[in-house]
């Protein structure tokens, strides 16, 4: 059957909706659905594949314009010197779920820490590809700052000023589960797409 609709279609799946995208356009959409998909509190794999896809896609095009990423600037200072070996732990867990060629029964154990850096990267290297981010990315980006940053006497006033401001729309949150912590996220992407908020990022 599969088969047959294929043939069908003459060779290409035409039935239904055609979306036309920019590569640009894709990675905003991968990482749209995966900030959403992580907050829900969804399975690692599909998180960090459309994560990664997104941070490529950006990372790649980003260095092509000759623009400073946020790829560059942490592989800098992570003392790491380039960024293929910055992002390593990020490619090789990426790596691992696509690709099938060997160690097909292998099993690898991939923390929520590599995808959060993983989306990170991919937000904020968008803003700096195209000078805008989407929602998700917005709510993201400040939620996630504001829960790692650990000591904020070291940012400059304005620095301090602006994690305060998002600890506020989340109540609890240094104390909380990183479970409770994305639901607060989610909560407030919610509302802030339905316009229950104003904007604040």
């Amino acid at each position: 059957m599969p088969w047959q609709i294929w043939r069908r279609a003459g060779g290409e799946a035409k039935e239904g909706r055609e979306v036309k995208l920019s590569k640009v356009a894709a990675a905003e959409e991968n990482q749209k659905a995966a900030i959403r998909l992580y907050l829900q509190g969804g399975h690692i794999a599909p998180v960090l594949t459309l994560a990664n896809a997104a941070r490529e896609v950006v990372a790649v095009l980003g260095e092509q314009a000759k623009l400073e990423t946020l790829h560059e600037v942490v592989a800098k200072k992570s003392g790491k010197g380039s960024i293929g070996k910055f992002v390593r732990p990020i490619t090789n867990a990426a790596n691992f779920l696509k690709h099938a060629n060997h160690d097909a029964d292998a099993q690898r154990e991939i923390g929520e820490g590599t995808v959060r850096v993983a989306i990170y990267l991919a937000a904020v290297d968008f803003w700096n590809l195209s000078r805008r981010m989407p929602s998700e990315a917005e709510i993201y980006t400040a939620w996630l700052q504001a829960c790692e940053t650990k000591g904020i006497a070291s940012l400059s006033k304005s620095g301090q000023k602006w994690i305060r401001q998002i600890r506020v729309s989340f109540p609890g949150l240094l104390s909380a589960s990183w479970e409770e912590r994305k639901k607060m996220a989610l909560d407030e992407l919610n509302n802030y797409i339905a316009g229950k908020i104003p904007p604040w990022c």
